[in-house]
């Protein structure tokens, strides 16, 4: 039997990252040194003035004029947040809703006599109109449905994670339908082979 070769590790890739590192290091300690000395040239401290006051600062404000910072109320915090949120959802959520039942509305009418989602959606007026700028969007790696999401998005940003959601549904539904189909092959397989198993035993 042949002796195994000894293991070997190779130094030179650990020197080379090690010398790298170091570099890089020596580079950062050189820009923060650089930066360092030109802000305190840039920048210098203030003085001092006779009447205490820094040159920089605007002087002290009489007394009784100043406001000083207090910690924020939560219940003015609550209410606030409240209060905005309230008027979004009255001010967008109007439109939001508005969009969504007329995009609705246009992917189920007209309505054909086929039970195909895919052919109800293409004949649809919403399949339509994606015909219609697939062509424009399509350089761009679009297809029409997504083209006409971002249509719809120009309303209200919102809308476009609606507008993908239904338009996409068909797909999701007709792979959830061949997912099945597979898993119930998968189940009948094993069934299948212990039967065939079986068949050449029982005839001995």
């Amino acid at each position: 039997m042949s002796e195994a070769e000894p293991i070997t590790t190779d130094r030179r890739g650990f020197l080379g990252t090690l010398s790298a590192t170091a570099m890089a290091g020596g580079l950062l300690a050189g820009y923060g040194a650089f930066f360092g000395v030109a802000g305190r040239f840039l920048y210098p401290p203030p003085r001092r003035g006779r009447d205490g006051c820094s040159w920089r600062m605007s002087p002290p404000s009489p007394p009784g004029t100043s406001r000083p910072y207090r910690t924020p109320q939560w219940s003015y915090i609550f209410r606030h947040v409240a209060d905005r949120g309230w008027a979004f959802v009255r001010k967008a959520g109007t439109v939001i809703l508005g969009l969504m039942i007329l995009l609705w509305a246009a992917q189920t009418y007209p309505k054909t006599d086929s039970e195909d989602p895919g052919e109800q959606l293409n004949h649809s007026l919403v399949g339509r109109i994606s015909h219609i700028i697939e062509p424009v969007v399509r350089p761009m790696g679009f297809d029409g449905r997504t083209g006409t999401a971002i249509l719809t998005s120009f309303a209200a940003r919102e809308v476009f994670v609606g507008s993908m959601a239904q338009l996409f549904q068909v797909e999701e539904s007709e792979d959830e339908e061949e997912q099945h189909q597979v898993l119930q092959q998968q189940q009948q397989q094993p069934k299948l082979q212990q039967r065939q198993v079986q068949q050449p035993l029982q005839q001995r």
